[in-house]
């Protein structure tokens, strides 16, 4: 049996990270078997009526007594916890603390308890979006002169100069033909740069989720990116996002598979 407590608002360019951060989710633990039977009894469907028309009337008698402890648990500085989470548990832990005569200080750590569990759910189930639209990108199939179809990966490595020199020229302008360029840095480190209109108006991302999206806004997100301008095949400055060439591809694998 889950809870959710709904959110009103979500933060734009989130892919799928936005349904998970649309609500805050609660879990009770499984009931334990007693001798083989199941302790919880499931109610026929007239007695669960009874239970919510029960805790409507509870909500209803108790409305301002609750929109003031939800207030006021909104407010509470809980460990680690933004002030979003904090005011999504405020709801449920408002009834709870009325409901069972809690105390302040044991509301508070009940909501701990809470938020810490959705926290490290949330870690360990969702990819966050921008990293999940790099990988697309780099395993998208594009086309090169004398070489035939390759995804980006390969055609950075290619382009890198990594395995076959002779192919470097026509992956380089390939890669610049769908909005991305490789260079090396005057510090001797070679990087790829991703540039946001050029890379939507190609057919780069055509038929994925992010066609639509606002690739720019998402990629800004990789903490190992630097936004800068770079010319591709000889036009105007465009605005783009720079990357180590060690994030885009394995330099450690010589194969052709790329990204691992």
């Amino acid at each position: 049996m889950k809870h959710i407590v709904w959110i009103s608002s979500i933060e734009m360019n989130l892919g799928n990270l936005a349904d998970a951060s649309r609500f805050f989710q609660f879990e009770p633990k499984r009931p334990e078997r007693k001798d083989g039977k199941r302790p919880l009894l499931i109610l026929d469907p007239q007695a669960i009526k009874r239970i919510g028309f029960d805790l409507m009337v509870f909500a209803i008698k108790n409305m301002q007594s609750l929109l003031q402890t939800v207030k006021t648990l909104s407010e509470a500085d809980i460990e680690n916890a933004i002030p979003r989470d904090i005011e999504a548990a405020a709801v449920p832990a408002a009834f709870a603390e009325q409901l069972c005569g809690w105390k302040k200080n044991e509301t508070h750590a009940v909501m701990y308890l809470w938020i810490d569990a959705n926290r490290r759910q949330k870690v360990e189930e969702v990819i966050e979006s921008h990293a999940e639209l790099l990988q697309t990108i780099l395993y998208r199939p594009i086309r090169v002169t004398e070489v035939g179809e390759l995804s980006v990966a390969q055609t950075i490595k290619k382009a890198a100069g990594i395995g076959s020199s002779t192919e470097s020229i026509y992956a380089k302008e390939a890669l610049e033909r769908n909005g991305i360029k490789i260079q090396k840095s005057d510090d001797g480190s070679t990087k790829v740069f991703f540039a946001f209109a050029p890379m939507k108006t190609s057919l780069l991302l055509k038929s994925t989720m992010w066609e639509t999206m606002d690739i720019g806004g998402l990629l800004k997100r990789l903490d190992f990116g630097h936004i800068s301008t770079a010319r591709l095949c000889g036009k105007q400055p465009t605005r783009g996002i720079w990357i180590p060439l060690e994030e885009t591809i394995d330099l450690d694998n010589q194969e052709e598979e790329q990204p691992l």
